[in-house]
């Protein structure tokens, strides 16, 4: 990543982050972190597999036809979605709030990283 570490209040990453497989993600949110402010805002939503159910089943199969499809059709390194949770927590964010949607299959979450005092 080549942006001047600190300089942004805000990091938004729209059905981007499920594109990389885990060691990329790792990278990438690194990166993104690197160059966002002590307290900043990063806001996110993409795609999600809920705990249990038949919502569950159903990501999964609505996961594994569209990771099957983009791996063909754009070279895709991902081959599942690795929830970035982790990595952001790791990097000073704290969620703020996530909304869920379709069933569990669409998420939206909200970070906010904490300037140490």
């Amino acid at each position: 990543m080549d942006a001047a570490g600190g300089a942004f209040d805000a990091v938004a990453t729209h059905f981007f982050l499920d594109c990389f497989a885990r060691p990329q993600l790792d990278a990438v949110v690194a990166g993104l972190a690197g160059a966002a402010t002590p307290d900043a805002t990063w806001v996110i939503s993409d795609f999600a597999v809920p705990p249990h159910g038949w919502a569950r089943q159903r990501a999964r199969a609505v996961h594994a036809l569209m990771y099957a499809f983009f791996r063909v059709a754009t070279r895709l390194p991902a081959r599942r979605l690795t929830p970035p949770d982790a990595l952001l927590a790791a990097q000073g964010f704290v969620l703020g709030g996530r909304r869920t949607f379709n069933h569990g299959l669409l998420q939206a979450d909200w970070w906010q990283r904490r300037a140490r005092a």
